[in-house]
């Protein structure tokens, strides 16, 4: 299992390969690459490799033909297919470029990845301006995720080549869907109106608006506005008959339209109890209990809020200001971890909108972790301070741009697959000037100026001493430099820090990246078990105890391997049936067993196996090799006898003759075993060998003096007909 094997000359040449790259001998590289692809030409692995080092060489044509090549053995692979695109842009082969960003964007929007989709679709127009249907397709996937002003820009670009294909119809239903989008958008109105009048739509005429000219509105107001259209909408619905003793629809209609007009002149009272009226005819739509709900809010009469606000926080067009309002109710009676509940909830609703369904469920559980820290804290005034800047957020102008822009910060920064929440900027003042330093000296790193990512890491957190990004980017670059040991201190450090704070996610994704670079930290994979049981991921929680066990076997140190091994069957019951863990774990310790020549022990494991395996053709053949070592005939008869019935299941004869001739040679004076093995044989047409077992098994019968067995067995081989047959006639005649 763990024999080590000599390398091929592939693997040689790929290894040769990637040590060149390790020191940036480029050229080394590309050398070693190339044999490697002539190895085998149609492995993916080499020619992606091969034009890294084509591309670091300044080989632009010869990385783009490996990278091609790449991207047809590896068909669906977004990021060969990113390098090809890449490549033809930098090349200058700009239609190319665009056409290979629109087949990356097919392949993102497939996986579900509308986020990178996005970003195809934007290098695609990026290139090729006049992409009709990437500009369709960005709208769609943009309103899909709730970025709005995107959805409206693309359709904005649409009506745009509509107007120059001299499509003026399709250019203003265009921008009509634009207006229904952002109806309150100066901008949008503007080149409405343009079309309307025929005139041009060139880069002067369709720049933005000044920001004084912008309605913008907070999102409360948005939910606002959003519930009193509706309304409006109902009270000029016809009438309809209703039963005896119910409210109509006209009286319904009237009591909406002096709630609105009660509510618009700031009478809130008067527009509370023509609410709490159509309430109680029995109306409970979503518009009505948030418009009630908020009232409330304003009057201050916190609990009524609290119960309204309630019932709409689950409904989707509500959900957000829901929440907030809810906060600042909380907020106001001074409950203030129920308001940083609520007002989480509301900032991951807006940091839900700005990624792809890839990183939906780290952000969600990323939150739960925030929520369950500063509950486990206990600390008031720090959950004040949390809730208020959160709230200021979420109550501020422009939140989904500034929203959006974090987002696009936090994706350049996000290292090693992590993901970073919003919440998490807002966390605390003055984050957003560390986290550009953070993005420099990561620039700088990529670069490979070390030194002067370290200073910078270094200054950013004389401001934000605790943040532990810094550190970890910190660790980074002890990992880039090679002080391996000094890195996986850090991360250690860095790991525990999280999984106090109660971010466990975390926690396990620093000790993952210290596996990455020291797969032989024992402590640290000790450490990651502990977190994974903790968060009751138990079948990573064992694959990562046989990693132990493994690297303890591999530093010689086998009773620390056999006691890992041992912990984990402990905990195997309660992993996933189907993984077959206890089964794993057990083969894996008979092996130890079988090396360390603790027979007895092996054979519990392997009988283990063989009871939930009954047909595991490997365990049958350890298992007769140890009865046999052990002396145990009986047992190693039972194992022959399920070995030939498997054989004989897989038509395996010859498999079937070698293993009772081998009984046979152990078993001197086993007469049944032979008359078996003759059988077999001559069913087979192996006529020697079936003579030479059915001749052993007479002279013993003959001994023995059974005589009627002997003269069957003389029948045997008389009907064989071999050279000697008249003597076996007389033989027979005398018995």
């Amino acid at each position: 299992m763990w024999r080590s094997k000599r390398k091929d000359p592939f693997e040689e040449a790929l290894s040769a390969g990637n040590s060149c790259a390790w020191e940036s001998d480029w050229a080394g590289a590309a050398k070693s690459y190339k044999q490697a692809a002539e190895q085998r030409p149609e492995d993916p692995r080499v020619h992606m490799n091969l034009g890294l080092a084509y591309l670091n060489l300044g080989q632009l044509q010869n990385a783009l033909a490996e990278y091609q090549r790449t991207d047809q053995l590896k068909a669906g692979d977004p990021v060969a297919k990113t390098k090809v695109a890449e490549l033809y842009e930098q090349l200058g082969q700009h239609e190319s470029a665009a056409q290979t960003y629109l087949t990356l964007a097919k392949l993102y929007e497939a996986e579900g990845s509308v986020q990178q989709a996005i970003s195809a679709w934007k290098a695609a127009v990026r290139l090729s301006p006049n992409l009709y249907e990437a500009h369709k397709h960005i709208s769609a996937a943009a309103l899909k995720m709730g970025h709005t002003e995107l959805a409206v820009e693309s359709l904005l670009s649409m009506a745009k080549i509509h107007q120059q294909n001299q499509e003026l119809g399709q250019a203003i239903a265009v921008c009509r869907q634009a207006r229904e989008l952002a109806p309150h958008n100066v901008h949008v109105q503007q080149v409405e109106e343009r079309l309307r009048q025929g005139g041009p739509l060139d880069d002067e005429a369709d720049s933005e608006p000044d920001e004084q000219e912008e309605q913008e509105h907070t999102l409360v107001q948005e939910a606002t506005d959003r519930a009193v259209t509706r309304l409006a909408e109902r009270v000029f619905q016809e009438a309809e008959p209703t039963a005896p003793g119910t409210t109509s629809k006209t009286e319904i209609g009237a009591l909406i339209a002096k709630a609105l007009s009660c509510q618009k002149q700031g009478l809130a009272e008067e527009a509370i109890r023509y609410y709490e009226a159509i309430i109680n005819a029995g109306q409970q739509a979503p518009e009505v209990l948030f418009n009630l709900g908020r009232l409330y809010q304003e009057t201050l009469r916190l609990d009524e809020a609290i119960a309204y606000l309630s019932r709409t926080r689950d409904t989707p067009d509500f959900a957000m200001a829901s929440h907030l309002s809810l906060g600042q109710c909380y907020q106001l009676q001074g409950k203030f971890d129920q308001a940083l509940e609520h007002f989480l909830e509301a900032v991951k609703i807006v940091d839900l909108r700005t990624v792809g369904r890839d990183q939906a469920d780290d952000l969600i559980q990323l939150y739960g972790q925030l929520a369950d820290s500063y509950e486990a804290k206990g600390d008031s005034k720090k959950a004040m301070a949390f809730a208020s800047a959160l709230s200021t957020f979420l109550q501020g102008k422009g939140w989904q741009d500034k929203a959006l822009e974090a987002r696009q910060r936090m994706q350049i920064l996000s290292s090693q697959g992590e993901t970073i929440s919003l919440a998490e900027i807002l966390e605390k003042p003055g984050t957003d000037e560390v986290l550009n330093t953070l993005a420099t000296s990561k620039e700088l790193a990529a670069q490979k100026r070390y030194a002067a990512a370290t200073d910078i890491c270094f200054w950013a957190l004389g401001k934000a001493p605790d943040y532990l990004p810094l550190h970890q980017q910190l660790a980074d670059i002890l990992a880039s430099t090679d002080r391996v040991q000094d890195a996986t201190e850090k991360y250690r450090m860095i790991a525990e820090v999280y999984a106090v704070r109660g971010q466990q996610g975390k926690a396990i994704a620093t000790c993952e990246r210290v596996l990455e670079i020291a797969p032989m930290s024992t402590h640290v994979q000790t450490r990651l078990i502990a977190l994974l049981i903790g968060q009751g991921e138990l079948d990573k929680a064992l694959e990562h105890y046989l990693s132990l066990a493994d690297t303890h076997y591999r530093m010689a140190e086998m009773d620390e391997a056999i006691k890992q091994y041992k912990k984990a069957l402990l905990l195997a019951p309660r992993g996933s049936p189907d993984r077959q863990w206890e089964i794993r774990i057990q083969r894996r310790l008979a092996d130890i067993y079988m090396q360390r020549l603790d027979w007895s022990k092996a054979v519990e494991g392997y009988e283990y196996i063989l009871a939930r395996q009954p047909h595991d053709q490997e365990i049958l053949v350890q298992l007769l090799e140890l009865y046999r070592k052990l002396g145990n005939k009986s047992k190693a008869r039972e194992i022959v006898k399920s070995l030939t019935q498997l054989y004989q299941e897989q038509g395996n004869t010859h498999a079937i003759i070698e293993i009772l001739e081998e009984e046979a040679e152990l078993m001197a004076d086993d007469i049944d075993l032979r008359i078996y093995l003759g059988e077999i044989c001559s069913k087979a047409g192996r006529k020697r060998l079936a003579m030479d077992a059915w001749s052993e098994a007479l002279q013993l019968q003959l001994a023995q003096g059974q005589r009627s067995q002997a003269s069957a067995t003389i029948r045997r081989i008389i009907a064989l007909n071999p050279p000697n047959v008249s003597a076996y006639k007389k033989l027979l005649a005398t018995l």
